[in-house]
């Protein structure tokens, strides 16, 4: 609507983007996982 005029500000200037929330969680390699069960 804003962008057609039909209202003189945008309602949404004021609304933050979400954050990712996802966190990569480190994996062990194999040779930790080697070592960790021998």
């Amino acid at each position: 609507m804003h962008c057609e005029r039909h209202i003189k500000d945008n309602p949404l200037n004021d609304i933050k983007l979400l954050k990712d929330r996802r966190k990569v969680v480190e994996t062990f390699t194999n040779e930790q996982l080697g070592t960790l069960f021998n």
